[in-house]
């Protein structure tokens, strides 16, 4: 294992192997602002032709595991800067957006859980999943936030395994 540095003091984690060939480019750290738990490297790139330096947005791990269609590269182990082959995987979109953190500005604390519309006392517990391309919801009332965030947690593994976000409460 090595590592590589990337800019705001950032470094990335990668095989000894893939290590040579990486270390060549200078990498960018990035927050994609449209999902805040994405990075993005960028290799900076001097085209000789135009004489001017340029940018070439690819991913770190794109140069590891090569593209599929419809489907990402995604980390097991959560850490965006984990680019070791033992940590990358193939996941469609639908997992990706399970395993990922609870979105900012909701009503609750916990991911999947919310203030039910119609019953102020109530939270709903909710969670989907596309099924033979159909989008299946499962919702669940309580009174309690946190009974809620357990009946999430369980919801989550039974459908996504050991990829899926689980609440801390």
């Amino acid at each position: 294992m090595k590592k590589i540095k990337l800019t705001q003091g950032k470094y990335a984690i990668v095989d000894d192997e893939d290590y040579f060939y990486l270390s060549r480019f200078s990498w960018q750290f990035h927050t994609n602002e449209k999902f805040k738990y994405a990075n993005v490297s960028r290799r900076v790139f001097y085209n000789r032709y135009q004489k001017q330096k340029g940018f070439c947005d690819i991913a770190l791990e794109s140069y590891i595991l090569p593209d599929k269609v419809n489907l990402m590269i995604m980390h097991k182990n959560g850490d965006w800067l984990d680019f070791r082959k033992k940590n990358l995987f193939y996941g469609s979109i639908n997992l990706s957006k399970h395993s990922s953190t609870k979105a900012e500005n909701k009503s609750s604390i916990y991911k999947g859980v919310s203030k039910e519309k119609t019953e102020a006392s109530l939270w709903r517990g909710m969670i989907t999943k596309r099924i033979d391309g159909k989008r299946v919801c499962f919702r669940k009332s309580f009174v309690d936030e946190k009974k809620a965030a357990l009946w999430y947690n369980k919801k989550a593994k039974e459908m996504y395994g050991e990829f899926a976000y689980q609440n801390k409460i």
